[in-house]
């Protein structure tokens, strides 16, 4: 299945080797000096800044790294993909997410108009509730959302309430499986002036499966009516079999929408709802611009494509150990877990496309909001002995606020040191610096350019698959856990499935003793 010229790769691979070599071995500071790289390194695009001269790489490893993806065909891919290939080979099914936002010229005119059908019902309904046109079982109109849902059904949902503020209708998140938590949160609801979403792909995720529960409960024994809560119940699924079972409100996921990519489909409508439809199409908006310069920006303007050769470059050739995400923007403090799910479930897999074992691989991605972070793990950083390569993130909206300005001046602080380091006579104060960084900056925050960054991010993952040759899109190792926790929960209620190990067992014995003591 995977038809590049080995050899050409190889020879490219082996070319970049030996320049990084001569990197480390030449003086660094004339080096970066020679090659302009501060008026060059850099690409802006509808808002966002991407300015990569603090990456170890000069022009002519840049252009190999073009190279390799050229002869990995990885643009022709993404066109065959956005066009309905069926790149999910191991589930066969097509990887759509982008046809949501627009981005749909190649396919048949039936999904066309699925779309169009999906998206127009979901803006009906948004209409209504605002408009008071849509009420709960006692005509009482809608005050607040509660949300169920986790992982991809909960992910990008929560980035995009906490990024946007508050709404017309507060949101409220049910996630883990957390009855303290879930608690305090019904305790500050009318069930007769609550929405409620369930939110789950395949409407069997247990954590979902349990909250819904325990607030279907709640709702019943607040109300003391058995019948009211379908008519407070919105199902956002793709099994539509379960979805009767739940509300009487339910749209579709389609099933060539993977759930890391959800937040292009229905499972925004409390976006949708909370935050108006123009606001949505503006998110959608953005995430086809970013779709159209992914596609048809060549190499050196191609933002997604520069921050997979990056990390590329980062993960093969100087190997390291994690990617950081710091976010100097407040209003993205959801952000790092979003990438996390959508990088790491996406790319950490054990074999290609031809179903052999590679050990080419996404590293750990981790982070957080700024500048606590500095206030954490940046000592690790600077000073610890392991190499990471960091996107740093910001926004000049607001610059002219102290407090603004002050993020921003921390942002290109630590740029600086992650990547120069600091000399010192004392060994105790030095920082060796090295560590490869992207500056991304955002002119400002608000839904068009927040759907732009996160859909760059979505292409940077698919062009990192298409050079390692593996499958971005299954999940098998997410779906064996889900059935493993099953049988453990079988055995703490004494349930004996005959499928667990001596030991465990035994570790069961104890728990239980110890929940009775």
């Amino acid at each position: 299945m995977i038809e590049e010229n080995t050899d050409a790769l190889q020879r490219t691979m082996d070319s970049l080797a030996r320049q990084v070599e001569a990197i480390f071995d030449s003086d660094q500071h004339l080096w970066l000096q020679r090659r302009q790289r501060y008026q060059t390194f850099c690409e802006t695009s509808s808002g966002i800044l991407l300015d990569w001269s603090h990456q170890w790489v000069d022009d002519d490893i840049l252009d190999d790294l073009c190279d390799i993806a050229e002869q990995r065909r990885v643009i022709q891919k993404l066109h065959e993909q956005c066009n309905g290939a069926l790149v999910n080979y191991t589930e066969q099914r097509r990887v759509l997410h982008t046809a949501l936002r627009g981005t749909n010229a190649g396919l048949e005119e039936a999904t066309k108009r699925e779309i169009k059908t999906n998206f127009e019902a979901m803006v009906a309904f948004a209409n209504d509730v605002r408009n008071e046109k849509l009420k709960g079982f006692w005509r009482d109109p809608f005050e607040s959302i509660l949300h169920i849902g986790i992982g991809g059904s909960h992910l990008g949902q929560a980035l995009l309430q906490e990024a946007l503020g508050e709404g017309a209708l507060p949101i409220h998140f049910l996630s883990n499986v957390d009855d303290e938590t879930a608690t305090s949160i019904l305790q500050t609801l009318n069930p007769r002036s609550t929405l409620i979403f369930v939110a789950s792909k395949s409407m069997r995720t247990a954590e979902t499966l349990r909250n819904f529960e325990l607030v279907e409960a709640w709702f019943t024994s607040a109300t003391k009516n058995p019948h009211a809560f379908k008519h407070h119940c919105v199902c956002l699924t793709s099994n539509q079999t379960a979805a009767l079972q739940f509300g009487n409100h339910h749209f579709p996921i389609p099933d060539y929408v993977g759930g890391r990519f959800s937040i292009w489909s229905a499972m925004a409508l409390p976006i949708l709802v909370a935050h108006g439809i123009d606001t949505f199409r503006d998110f959608l908006e953005g995430a086809r611009e970013a779709d159209h310069d992914a596609l048809h920006q060549p190499p050196r303007q191609n933002l997604s494509l520069l921050l997979a050769l990056f990390a590329f470059f980062n993960i093969e050739l100087r190997y390291v150990s994690s990617h950081v995400i710091a976010s100097y923007i407040p209003q993205m403090r959801q952000l790092v877990p979003y990438l996390q799910q959508l990088e790491l479930e996406s790319n950490g897999k054990p074999a290609n496309l031809d179903n052999e074992s590679t050990s080419s691989t996404t590293v750990a991605l981790w982070g957080g909001e700024e500048t606590n972070g500095q206030h954490a793990w940046h000592q690790f950083l600077h000073q610890g002995t392991s190499i990471v390569s960091v996107d740093l993130l910001a926004t000049t909206e607001g610059m002219a606020q102290p407090n603004n300005r002050w993020n921003i001046a921390n942002c290109l602080a630590q740029r600086h040191l992650f990547f120069h380091g600091h000399s010192d006579e004392s060994e105790e104060r030095t920082i060796n610096g090295h560590h490869g960084c992207n500056l991304l900056i955002l002119d400002r925050v608000n839904t068009k350019t927040l759907g732009k960054l996160l859909a760059t991010y979505e292409h940077k993952v698919a062009f990192l698959g298409f050079l390692w040759g593996i499958n971005s899109y299954d999940q098998f190792g997410v779906e064996q856990g889900k059935i493993l926790a099953e049988m453990y929960d079988q055995e703490l209620v004494g349930k004996t499935t005959g499928s667990l190990l001596e030991s465990d067992l035994h570790l069961i014995d104890k728990i239980r003793q110890q929940a009775i003591d």
